[in-house]
């Protein structure tokens, strides 16, 4: 059963043509008229293009590493898609709001398939760039107004993207890996209390030099006061590791190319 489900989540490699992935026709094709822009279902894509939908093989971001090329061409791809000045387009309707508001180069940051686009950085040992990136979106893009929300926030998507990010200062790009990503905390000190009301479990979040102008990159993280030398902490760190479990963060206003490493 293991080895089927494995070759089923491959399948996606079938639909890789001219450096996207693009929609197959019925005599297994591939179409002529292709626009890696266009986010229409005419085009085979629903509220997003094949831009942003190229990086979202979250299950398997080796696997799309090696089909682009390696880790330094997901790299170029990343750098291009943030770097776009071309925006989402339909040729039959109008994109709904959310799909082509709250740009940042090619990624809809007011929808679900752009969120987890710049932690997708820490995969390719670039994690300063998602810093850089993360800090813009959630001190730019989100706000305590009543329209705070860059987008629909579509039974909480939004919500706890934010949440994740700024308060916690981690992500689950992929959720069934059982791996947070380092992200860009906004927070000074956070504790989350764990289980029920009879528990002592705590996951605290503090954050040394925090600046919310200034100071938006890692210079080093630790967890329960052991530096942390990975991009990504564990679901089972947080609510097994101990009874109090600490994450810190010290951040600083350049890159340290030697954190998380």
């Amino acid at each position: 059963i293991e080895s089927h489900f494995q070759k089923r989540s491959r399948l996606y490699e079938l639909y890789f043509h001219d450096g996207y992935f693009q929609p197959r026709l019925s005599n297994g094709s591939f179409r002529d008229d292709f626009d890696f822009l266009d986010a229409s279902a005419k085009n085979g894509f629903t509220e997003a293009n094949a831009f942003q939908y190229l990086f979202s093989v979250v299950h398997d971001v080796p696997g799309l590493s090696r089909l682009l090329g390696g880790k330094d061409m997901l790299s170029k791809r990343l750098d291009d898609f943030f770097s776009l000045n071309s925006r989402p387009h339909t040729h039959d309707r109008e994109l709904p709001k959310d799909v082509s508001a709250s740009m940042l180069g090619g990624a809809t940051i007011g929808n679900e398939p752009s969120l987890h686009i710049p932690l997708l950085y820490n995969y390719v040992g670039e994690p300063w760039k998602a810093q850089s990136i993360m800090h813009r979106i959630l001190t730019t893009m989100f706000s305590d107004n009543p329209d705070g929300l860059p987008g629909n926030d579509d039974f909480g998507a939004m919500s706890s993207f934010y949440f994740f990010n700024a308060a916690l200062g981690i992500y689950p790009v992929h959720p069934c890996s059982g791996e947070y990503q380092i992200s860009r905390p906004l927070v000074h000190d956070v504790t989350l209390h764990l289980g029920d009301s009879s528990s002592n479990n705590t996951f605290r979040v503090q954050v040394l030099n925090q600046s919310l102008t200034d100071n938006m990159y890692v210079q080093d993280v630790w967890l329960n006061d052991q530096r942390l030398n990975r991009t990504f902490i564990l679901h089972k760190e947080i609510v097994c590791c101990c009874e109090k479990t600490v994450l810190k963060f010290l951040m600083g206003p350049t890159p340290n190319y030697d954190a998380l490493r």
